[in-house]
């Protein structure tokens, strides 16, 4: 749902990015995003959360595993059961990366994203 103050609409998640590598739109200041193809439904979907500034404790990406400088396994930095491998096909370093970022994001929106939400709709 958007909020209207004075005809402007002040949208929770204002500043979003479309990222062509990983296909998806990315609010600059919180972290959270879509894999929505238009702006406007990833807008709704963003909208049921709140954007808050990255916390310092945020889950991301922690490589664990290097070959040559290329990453081959992942994992979060939040659930240290949580391991995320590329397998044997191996690419260049950012084609690995990305990889593995993608399995993040996945385990993120999944897990974290909602946990999050739940929290905080518990905690309002």
């Amino acid at each position: 749902m958007v909020q209207w103050q004075w005809g402007l609409s002040q949208m929770k998640h204002s500043e979003l990015r479309w990222n062509p590598e990983l296909q998806e739109w990315l609010c600059v200041r919180c972290g959270l995003t879509s894999d929505h193809s238009n702006r406007e439904d990833a807008e709704t979907e963003l909208e049921s959360f709140e954007c808050q500034p990255y916390p310092v404790n945020k889950p991301h990406l922690v490589i664990l595993v290097e070959v040559g400088r290329i990453p081959i396994k992942g994992g979060c930095s939040a659930c240290k059961e949580v391991l995320f491998t590329t397998g044997d096909d191996i690419g260049t370093a950012q084609e690995q990366h990305s990889r593995l970022e993608s399995l993040f994001r996945e385990h993120f929106r999944k897990v974290h994203m909602h946990k999050d939400a739940r929290q905080k709709a518990t905690n309002a």
